[in-house]
């Protein structure tokens, strides 16, 4: 790995910027050690990013930060004899652009755009054929948050965020020859995404602390988008026809959590916690394939949000003027409406990945454990 670094000024206690970058050589590297007679040759693997971050101050009140990331793993295969390319890259690139405001000595704000991006894509061919498979998901953001210190012992975080959301779980094309196959796939999904919270980490006392916090989400698909009314042997009878920026479905829920921890010394205290999760957006395996073709997929109105109660307690100690952190901990979670991919499911197909997602049915899953930790510090 070869990484690259440039820093300084731009303009002297204003303004500064770096930029760093590495690459690694393996496919370079392992080159000369196969043969061009060989049918693996051309066979390789290399990953890249860059990182990049500047700011500015306009006073002793304002603050601007810009920062930038795009990484990409590429994975190239070939076996000749059989006359087989396969190339997959993959990766991400996000930019956040950051204000922060200093109201007075009790008050602080930092308002923030974010734009994010994951893509994925496994190109295959074969002689005079060739299939394409590709997702991702897009996000562009805007939040808000503040940190109050109104009196001693308190440190409230509130705020809110918004996210407009670009889903595309699935997307084949090809080509046979002449005859190019580049469907006009209706799987692309598009959502709103919204959230207020309010957070107070509160010191009552040397040894009690309160961590409290309630959390309102809200979560809507919107269009375009088909919903299609099939028979009982699939075959599409009807559909209802979603305009662009249409609501199609709607969830929302609170999300309280609140942390206690009592020191009952120096080096040992208890703590106890009850939390509430929705998560509106799911990574979804497969395990019917060795490609990685995870994907990010929204809820619908046939994929509900994800739910999860985490209650847990324990007891935690340090050891050894805290070089030694140990912890034994009881919890139970309850989760709702969990998915994943029907069994041997490969996405080779035009449908709607909806179609072969397992939706949970009425009930929960239960977890409780006993977890026993011991960490160097």
């Amino acid at each position: 790995m070869h990484p690259y670094f440039l820093q300084g000024p731009i303009k002297k206690d204003k303004s500064s910027f770096i930029i760093s970058g590495r690459r690694t050589y393996i496919d370079a590297l392992t080159k000369p050690f196969i043969a061009k007679t060989s049918q693996f040759y051309g066979s390789g693997y290399y990953f890249y990013d860059l990182n990049a971050k500047a700011n500015y101050k306009f006073s002793e009140k304002d603050r601007l930060y810009l920062s930038g990331y795009f990484g990409k793993d590429v994975f190239n295969f070939s076996n000749g004899r059989q006359s087989l390319k396969v190339n997959i890259p993959w990766g991400n690139a996000t930019a956040t652009l950051r204000w922060n405001h200093v109201f007075n000595n009790k008050l602080f704000g930092n308002t923030t755009a974010v734009f994010n991006k994951y893509d994925f894509t496994f190109k295959g061919t074969q002689n005079d054929f060739e299939v394409k498979l590709a997702s991702g998901i897009q996000d562009i953001s805007l939040k808000q948050d503040f940190d109050l210190y109104p009196y001693t012992g308190h440190k409230v975080k509130f705020g809110g965020i918004y996210t407009y959301h670009r889903f595309t779980p699935s997307v084949v094309s090809g080509r046979q020859d002449s005859v190019v196959f580049n469907p006009n796939n209706a799987q692309v999904k598009f959502a709103h995404e919204a959230a207020v919270y309010i957070q107070d980490d509160w010191e009552v006392s040397d040894k009690i602390k309160i961590n409290a916090g309630m959390r309102y989400s809200y979560f809507q698909q919107i269009g375009a988008y088909k919903i299609y009314t099939t028979d009982a042997d699939g075959n599409k009878l009807d559909s209802t026809v979603y305009k662009r920026g249409q609501g199609v479905k709607s969830y929302g829920g609170l999300e309280p959590r609140i942390t206690i921890r009592y020191a009952l010394n120096d080096v040992t205290s208890i703590k106890a916690s009850a939390t509430r999760n929705l998560q509106y957006i799911h990574l979804v395996s497969n395990s019917g394939t060795t490609l990685p073709t995870d994907i990010w997929v929204p809820s619908t109105y046939r994929v509900k949000p994800q739910v999860s109660t985490l209650y847990a307690a324990g007891l935690f100690k340090n050891f050894k003027d805290n070089m030694y952190e140990t912890s034994v901990e009881l919890y139970y979670k309850n989760m709702q409406n969990q998915i994943e991919y029907e069994e041997g499911y490969t996405p080779n197909t035009l449908e709607d990945t909806e179609n072969f997602l397992l939706l949970a049915k009425d009930g929960a899953t239960a977890q409780n454990g006993l977890l026993i930790k011991l960490k160097v510090g």
